[in-house]
């Protein structure tokens, strides 16, 4: 999370920009898809669990519950961090295809706290969707070596928010590593623990002996 304080002044962030945007062709906005792709997931998420409330198995409820509640307290965190902490995107305001608009390094380290805007540390598309992968692949080790595959997804945002001109590299960086954290906190309290194969809660029935008799219990996690 300190990502921004050393690469900025260092000059990293801008150097990097550089990179994405004259050694590897880059420009504003270059595609679509790293943009919308992290809502098309959510949506797509809350159709499925919808869909599996209704018909599908317990245990396909609570993965899916997993990644909600994973990619929304990210969305809530970084909407405050944004807000609080108020970093400037590398366009600055400005127009972003303008000629000179890689020729000002000083807005790496431009900060305005508490504005009517959200802005760009840390970056939102990045935390979410990396959120959905961590959730998912701490949610449900019965998935194997697929489990993991939701990283892609998240590095194809990464690569996209950075190459597009969106986000200075340490937004992204430290997007990744909230969406990391808060995902895999999440997605650990429903990794099947106390869950059966049919993915209902385990519940045991349990006899405590003692003097002139005993104590039957009954036990469910919850």
């Amino acid at each position: 999370m300190a990502a921004p304080w050393l690469m900025a002044p260092s000059g990293a962030d801008h150097e990097l920009r550089l990179v994405a945007q004259r050694s590897l062709g880059g420009r504003y906005n270059q595609e679509p898809i790293s943009v919308w792709a992290p809502f098309v997931l959510a949506a797509g998420t809350g159709f499925s669990y919808s869909v599996s409330s209704v018909w599908g198995p317990c245990r396909w409820r609570q993965i899916g519950a997993a990644v909600i509640q994973g990619a929304t307290l990210t969305a809530g965190v970084t909407g405050l961090l944004k807000w609080t902490v108020g970093r400037e995107f590398p366009a600055g305001g400005a127009d972003p295809h303008a000629s000179d608009r890689l020729e000002h390094p000083e807005r790496a380290t431009e900060y305005e706290p508490f504005g009517v805007v959200l802005r760009a540390w840390p970056s939102g598309h990045t935390a979410v969707s990396v959120a959905f992968a961590a959730t998912l692949r701490s949610a449900a080790p019965e998935l194997g070596p697929w489990r993991w595959s939701g990283y892609v997804f998240g590095a194809a945002v990464a690569f996209g928010m950075w190459h597009g001109d969106h986000h200075w590299a340490s937004d992204i960086v430290s997007g990744a590593a909230l969406g990391e954290a808060v995902g895999s906190s999440v997605g650990t309290g429903f990794n099947g623990s106390g869950f059966n194969d049919r993915g209902t809660r385990q519940a045991q029935l349990i006899f405590l002996p003692g003097s002139g008799g005993g104590e039957l219990q009954w036990a469910r996690n919850w």
